[in-house]
């Protein structure tokens, strides 16, 4: 389970480009249309069964072969090469099926197939490589060996008209393309930050607005508020393998909405789900995530943690079209030799079965990627890697110190699924 946080070293000018304040209250659907609900109990149909990992190789760590910086994406090609998006090196990681480093691709700058900062990682229809980069909002494609591809931007973006957007992630399954991101539009003494789902065109235009969120200008208010601030962003969306797209629009309660390849409104799911409290440890540990300096100096924004986490942390569409997702007690109270348990839902929604996913790692720490229907990759050390590269988690006053645990060595592992 991920929690990022907000860092921004900005001309005062354009400090309120970074942060995203979603507004109180659910992201709204863009239409009023009736769907069909189903509700499900807390318990699975099917009961639960298990995944084991078997390790097939592993690198990183004391590897001096490649350096790895913050993981921010993890795919696979039919040959069975690992693509890794490093978020803080701005370059694509390719390795062998046999878990050989074979090259890095792309780089840092603004040149063909260059990126900075990039958000996120995607398999483009015509099989490229496509890099999220995040402002400007724009897809940086490469083909699998490197060789740049024309960008494609997302969406409309026109500083010129008073408003600017920028990309957190997007996908592209069953010639169905949707970006996540957010924009600011000029208003009358500050902006007004909106976060989005949208649906593209393949040119990249945007299409049919799924969800949509307001929120209040922070460096107006000198307030972030955890609660509003929630949005799909992070993996709380995804795309199936019939083109339907889910995302979880509300932060206290186990909703899932689900949208046909067209952007209609086709149905929501929900389960029976309890909000978890969080414990005084987690709380100091989601302060000190809102970091914005203008001209130089920090500016001092108020910090309204939220007592509870997120009812929905993740959503993974399988190969075999259910949808499995991962809640905020899906890596507490476990068996032994358990690192996470998912609640898997068939293609009509049904909440068929738990899976538990056996294996070394801390789901709380360490972030796993699976990879197709029979391979995953587990990230040790990835929470302390975006501490490090975010500058921030833990306590009020922020400092130049290391989080807890955030020194230790990311490595990667490679594991069959049995």
């Amino acid at each position: 389970m991920t929690r990022s946080g907000i860092r921004a070293i900005v001309p005062a000018a354009a400090a309120v480009l970074i942060g995203l304040p979603a507004g109180p209250g659910p992201a709204t659907a863009q239409s009023a249309a009736v769907v069909p609900a189903t509700h499900n109990p807390a318990s699975p149909s099917g009961g639960r069964e298990t995944l084991r990992l078997r390790e097939l190789w592993r690198a990183g760590a004391d590897d001096d072969a490649v350096l790895i910086g913050t993981v921010q994406q993890a795919l696979s090609d039919e040959q069975g090469h690992l693509y890794l998006l490093d978020r803080q090196l701005s370059q694509v990681h390719v390795f062998s099926p046999e878990g050989e480093f074979l090259r890095s691709l792309s780089r840092e700058g603004e040149g063909p197939g260059e990126s900075r900062q990039p958000a996120d990682l995607f398999w483009t229809a015509d099989g490229d490589l496509g890099i999220v980069q995040g402002f400007p909002a724009r897809v940086v494609r490469i083909d699998p060996a490197g060789q740049p591809r024309e960008s494609l931007p997302l969406g409309q973006s026109d500083p010129a008209a008073g408003g600017f957007r920028f990309a957190h992630g997007a996908l592209s399954r069953a010639g169905v393309l949707a970006f996540s991101g957010g924009e600011m539009k000029m208003a009358e003494g500050g902006v007004t930050p909106i976060s989005f789902l949208s649906l593209c065109n393949p040119d990249g235009s945007e299409r049919a607005r799924l969800l949509e969120k307001t929120g209040d200008d922070i460096m107006r208010t000198r307030r972030w508020v955890e609660k509003d601030e929630y949005f799909v962003h992070g993996g709380r969306w995804t795309i199936g393998r019939d083109g339907r797209i889910y995302a979880a629009p509300e932060r206290g309660r186990y909703l899932i909405s689900v949208f046909g390849p067209d952007g209609a409104p086709q149905a929501t799911i929900t389960r029976d789900f309890e909000p978890r409290r969080r414990t005084a440890e987690e709380r100091a540990a989601a302060r000190g995530n809102v970091r914005i300096v203008a001209n130089g100096r920090r500016v001092d924004i108020e910090e309204q943690i939220d007592d509870f986490e997120p009812c929905v942390m993740h959503l993974e569409a399988r190969p075999d079209g259910e949808l499995w997702v991962i809640h905020s007690r899906s890596a507490l109270d476990l068996p032994p030799g358990v690192m996470q348990i998912y609640d898997a839902f068939d293609p009509a929604g049904v909440f068929v079965r738990e899976v538990a996913v056996a294996g070394e790692g801390d789901a709380r720490e360490d972030r796993l990627f699976l990879l197709g229907a029979d391979r995953a990759l587990l990230v040790n050390g990835y929470q302390g890697s975006l501490r490090i590269s975010m500058g921030t988690g833990g306590g009020d006053e922020g400092g130049d110190e290391l989080p807890v645990g955030a020194g230790r060595p990311l490595e990667i592992i490679c594991y069959a699924v049995e």
